[in-house]
């Protein structure tokens, strides 16, 4: 058995809409509080840039910005990772800070852990 629900006319609306102003401006919902959601026309300082990418490629496009170097064996899963990185720094990007990246790709696991430490001493992040 199918249940048939009958809508009213779409004209039959007034022109407010729950969670805007008569001005068509966002506004809190009545009774929400002070953690309430904005609804409607909300802008934002920042927007970004929408990108679909795998979650890899994700960290290695904020870890660029805010790390000095990197010292990475490219192995699965993160293989990528160290891809993106070097070819950042081929590209001579500059991070936050001022500062061209470092990238090295050492043999082993092992010496990637004693890069990065000994990266760390020096004083860059």
């Amino acid at each position: 058995m199918s249940t048939i629900i009958k809508l009213k006319d779409a004209t039959a609306r007034t022109a407010e809409q729950p969670g805007t102003a008569p001005d068509g401006t966002a506004r809190r919902m009545p009774g929400a509080g002070l953690f309430a959601r904005k609804q409607a026309n909300t802008t934002f300082k920042y927007p970004g840039v929408r990108a679909a990418m795998d979650g890899n490629t994700a960290v290695i496009m904020c870890e660029r910005e805010a790390s000095d170097a990197a010292g990475a064996y490219p192995i699965t899963p993160s293989t990528q990772m160290g891809e993106y990185w070097a070819e950042e720094v081929s590209k001579g990007h500059i991070n936050i800070s001022g500062r061209p990246l470092i990238f090295i790709e050492p043999e082993g696991e092992h010496a990637a852990a004693g890069v990065t430490a000994g990266l760390a001493m020096t004083g860059l992040r």
